[in-house]
């Protein structure tokens, strides 16, 4: 095929999290000469993407009314028309997308990447999409309907390179942070089922000092953060000196090269199976050493480059906090060999272009 395959990406994009950042790195590393991308988000979403050629389009909640769905999906199979592929990133995405690539004969991919599509509704539009992309293995075992025809690309992430003489002074000193302080470093948003709670009665028991970036969330139950950060607040004891603290609250924090500089240890604490684990992965290619929870497909991200803990075990995270210098020199130089041989950016792209290839049949 002489021009670029048109590929249509479908997120109904909520806020911007691993997906969204997934999305927004594509751009950049996808081959502009082979591929036209086009991105379609909910004409609600809060996220705004820098993207060439983006489009909104109605992506209604389902839940209340199905029929949306099928409206919904006939929108979206007109711009389908237009393109090679249609890939769909979320539950929402799937469903809907299922009905355009129905009505527009588009090829479909699904791009697993969460736990959230009804086992009902994977079962019922199954046969509709060409390819199942899951982002681990444990999704794909988890939530495929067609393992058949379902492949394991994880996320693909930048290399941030090394980091560079006297950053970590720096970024410690803008932290106010001690040159001899032990420090370990959480980022997640502010949702309860991230474990920020488990993180904080670690770094007490640990004796390390604890710092956690992440945006609020202030929807209910346990995929939401309604009042967790006035709890952490009261834990940590926000009256008192900020050295004096076990661990400090950051908020949403874009400079994470510099966080993961200033800290020691970087601790990932989902009380929940986790699908995949961006930051686990942005962390061990920052070179700092990784203490996760065993749980959903961190094993196979993290393998012998870390030290796993039973989920919801405080106790047995702070043991891995208190590793050693010793023992985190050596984790976080394995960990950084381990994210750049399986989840570089360049390469997890190359492999979903073949995708992308094959749905279209070029």
């Amino acid at each position: 095929m002489s021009r670029p395959l048109k590929i249509l990406i479908v997120d109904h994009a909520p806020i911007f999290g691993g997906v969204e950042a997934m999305i927004r790195d594509l751009v950049g590393a996808a081959d502009s000469g082979a591929f036209a991308l086009t991105l379609v988000t909910d004409n609600a979403s809060p996220v705004q993407f820098n993207w060439p050629d983006a489009r909104r389009v109605p992506l209604p909640r389902l839940r209340r009314n199905p029929a949306a769905m099928f409206w919904a999906g006939a929108g979206l199979a007109r711009l389908a028309r237009t393109a090679d592929v249609l890939m769909t990133t979320t539950a929402r995405a799937h469903a809907i997308g299922s009905v355009a690539a129905s009505l527009s004969q588009t090829p479909l991919i699904w791009r697993l990447a969460d736990d959230t599509l009804p086992p009902a509704l994977a079962r019922a539009f199954a046969p509709i999409p060409k390819r199942i992309v899951a982002v681990s293995a444990f999704i794909a075992g988890r939530c495929s309907p067609q393992p058949a025809k379902t492949v394991i690309i994880p996320d693909g992430l930048p290399n941030p390179g090394l980091t560079p003489p006297g950053m970590r002074q720096s970024a410690r000193a803008a932290l106010g942070l001690r040159p001899d302080e032990r420090v370990a470093l959480s980022v997640a948003r502010l949702v309860r089922w991230k474990g920020h709670t488990l993180f904080a009665r670690a770094v007490k028991l640990s004796g390390v000092t604890g710092l956690i970036a992440g945006g609020e969330d202030e929807s209910e139950g346990e995929l939401g953060g309604k009042g967790l950060r006035e709890e952490l607040e009261t834990m940590c004891g926000v009256s008192g000196r900020s050295n004096e603290r076990p661990y400090r609250l950051l908020g949403h924090r874009a400079d994470l090269r510099e966080l993961f500089a200033a800290c020691d240890v970087f601790a990932h604490t989902s009380t929940r199976p986790e699908p995949f684990g961006r930051a686990v992965v942005q962390a061990m290619m920052a070179g700092i050493p990784v203490a996760a929870s065993h749980s959903g497909a961190i094993a196979e991200v993290v393998g012998e480059a870390g030290r796993l803990f039973p989920s919801g075990d405080a106790v047995g995270l702070a043991a891995a906090l208190a590793m050693d210098e010793r023992t985190r020199v050596r984790l976080g130089r394995e960990g950084r060999e381990r994210a750049l041989a399986r989840f570089e950016l360049g390469a997890m792209t190359r492999r979903l272009e073949e995708v992308w290839r094959d749905a279209a049949g070029v």
